[in-house]
């Protein structure tokens, strides 16, 4: 592992602590609005992830390096795993504009090949699906208390549903507030259908 390079800095002093400790997986170093991948592990991932691997400033001796957005982590901690990587999420524990000096980091996850059990790095079989077909369903008219939709309008909610299934994750939303969200939508469909119900029956 080369750590000759950036040595007089704070955060690359950071990774190399954390890197020691899991010599063996790709790490995912947090730094501002990406997680950034160092030295041998920018080169592996650029392989692995299809990444673009570059380097800070015009120095010779800098550290190559790859990164991807925050938001989209998941989505290739999900790709490492599959392809047999293993991956350790090094995160900011703190506000960085509330930082005294160097911003506060930490180990936050590790991530085995069949070992993970986290949901949002887990293969979509059907997770949460149930409460998108109900929701779009709901929102496109169909009465929960029983009754006729119509096609179209499923259709249009299923649509909405997902434009917020691929959206939310776009801004950078945590899953459990992108369950939550839906959720939220789902509770305004309902409180709209019954209220439409009550008006036929008066």
């Amino acid at each position: 592992m080369d750590t000759t390079a950036d040595k007089t800095t704070p955060a690359m002093r950071q990774w190399r602590d954390m890197k020691s400790q899991h010599p063996d997986k790709l790490l995912f170093f947090r730094m501002g609005d990406f997680y950034e991948l160092f030295n041998e592990d920018a080169v592996q991932g650029s392989r692995l992830l299809g990444l673009t691997l570059t380097k800070r400033g015009r120095d010779a001796n800098s550290p190559p390096l790859a990164g991807v957005p925050h938001h989209q982590l998941d989505r290739y901690v999900k790709d490492c795993i599959d392809k047999g990587r293993s991956v350790a999420v090094c995160d900011q524990l703190e506000d960085p504009s509330q930082a005294k000096d160097v911003v506060k980091r930490g180990i936050t996850r590790v991530l085995t090949p069949g070992t993970v059990v986290e949901e949002n790095v887990l293969p979509a079989t059907g997770n949460g699906f149930e409460l998108d077909a109900i929701a779009g369903a709901v929102i496109g008219g169909t009465s929960l208390s029983g009754g006729l939709g119509t096609i179209s309008g499923t259709i249009i909610g299923v649509f909405i549903m997902s434009v917020l299934k691929t959206g939310l994750p776009f801004v950078g939303l945590q899953p459990h507030y992108q369950l939550l969200f839906t959720g939220i939508v789902l509770i305004i469909a309902v409180f709209v259908d019954v209220m439409n119900r009550q008006r036929q029956r008066t």
